[in-house]
């Protein structure tokens, strides 16, 4: 059984039955045998195997300590749960039962039947059509959102459109908050979100522009990590410094490191210089100690504030951090270099930014390695001490020579380059 459908099953059984209730012991019991023959009974319509193959007493003990009256939409969610860890169960007689199923009242079952509709088993029976059907047509915005996202898994991009409509709607029952927040996976949140981000960001409808804000703006209070680093970058790679006050204020209120490192770069991404006071408190009095003073380095060096690149020169002397920091260096005078290259830039004494790597940290490593083009060259093998003297020389010599073209996000030396 997937893990996805072992997550569900306490969903299941919190969201399907009816009000709780303090129904006496004996009459529970007998309730629920009721129920699971009813339910053994309808499976046994679209799937003899099922009603074969399952655990029919394990069903009846499910629903007898269920913590909510059981009904039929109770029986229904623990049959399906259950099934999930079925083998040798045909799919067709899945098709079969779970577009049965896909049908009943409750939504949390609708979900757990969609579920089961995108295993490969399931699919290649031909439930992507059904996934289609209640992706578009369903009435709960949360089921038509697991549709979508089951869909996208499945690599059928007719799961966009939903989602489209989800994030655009004027409905408040269908608006794409609750839709984000009813599904319990972190990927569908965050596929909602940059969805939204994507649109603001290319103008693909100008329309829908305040929609998406507003939609980020929501999805903030989430108050999950992974979902705020993903906003706070996205925000700042749309480039409009009027989002500025936006991230200043978000940043105010942070206490998560996590985030607030997306918050320092995506401050830097926007590229106004309004942000260097708060960048600069971050590298001198840091607001979780775990932040560190590389993202706040990173956004200054991106709005070509020069006390970044000094900030990341003094980096260089972090044993633990040196090659994520030399990296870093790197990008700020050649963007296009690998993030997770081996190698890293030096200046040589010309001012020539070269190849380099540490043989402590390389062994083996043969001396020709990648150029961070595509291209091979014979690299010096350099200590940490020797590339941060580099540095330092390099940037003292520049000196007033140093110059960011923002549109290139780089910093160069009187036109000069590798």
């Amino acid at each position: 059984m997937s893990s996805r459908i072992m997550v569900l099953v306490p969903l299941a059984l919190l969201f399907a039955g009816a009000a709780p209730g303090g129904e006496p012991a004996g009459d529970r019991t007998v309730r629920a045998a009721v129920l699971a023959a009813a339910a053994r009974d309808e499976a046994a319509k679209a799937s003899p195997a099922l009603a074969e193959k399952l655990d029919w007493k394990r069903v009846q003990v499910t629903l007898e300590e269920a913590g909510s009256v059981p009904d039929a939409a109770l029986a229904r969610a623990t049959v399906l749960a259950m099934a999930g860890q079925l083998r040798d169960w045909p799919a067709a007689e899945q098709a079969a039962l779970l577009r049965l199923y896909v049908r009943d009242d409750k939504p949390a079952v609708r979900c757990l039947a969609i579920e089961l509709m995108s295993r490969p088993e399931a699919v290649k029976a031909g439930t992507l059509a059904d996934l289609r059907s209640a992706a578009e047509k369903d009435p709960d915005p949360a089921v038509r959102v697991r549709a979508a996202e089951e869909l996208l898994r499945n690599g059928d991009p007719a799961g966009w459109k939903p989602l489209l409509e989800a994030l655009y709607s004027d409905d408040p029952k269908t608006q794409a908050e609750g839709a984000v927040q009813a599904t319990p996976h972190r990927e569908a949140k965050e596929a909602l979100i940059e969805l939204s981000l994507e649109h603001w960001k290319f103008g693909a409808n100008a329309a829908r522009l305040p929609k998406a804000l507003k939609l980020v703006k929501r999805a903030w209070v989430m108050k999950d990590n992974v979902i705020r680093r993903t906003i706070a970058e996205m925000v700042g790679l749309n480039r409009d410094p009027a989002h500025l006050a936006m991230l200043l204020d978000w940043e105010k209120q942070e206490e998560a490191w996590t985030a607030l490192r997306s918050l320092y770069i995506g401050m830097g991404y926007l590229g106004d210089k309004a942000a260097v006071p708060t960048l600069r408190e971050a590298l001198t009095k840091p607001k979780a100690k775990r932040a560190g003073r590389l993202s706040p380095a990173m956004g200054l060096v991106l709005v070509g504030d020069r006390s970044g690149l000094d900030a990341l020169v003094e980096g260089l002397s972090d044993a633990e951090n040196f090659p994520t920091v030399a990296r870093a260096l790197s990008r700020a005078f050649e963007p296009d270099f690998p993030a997770d290259s081996e190698n890293f830039l030096v200046p040589d004494a010309a001012g020539k930014l070269q190849p380099a790597w540490i043989p402590a940290a390389s062994a083996g490593m043969a001396p020709m390695i990648d150029d961070g083009k595509g291209g091979k060259v014979r690299a010096e093998a350099l200590g940490t001490a020797q590339v941060q003297a580099a540095w330092k020389s390099f940037l003292e010599k520049s000196g007033q020579q140093l110059s960011w073209d923002p549109a290139a996000c780089r910093y160069s030396v009187g036109g000069a380059g590798r």
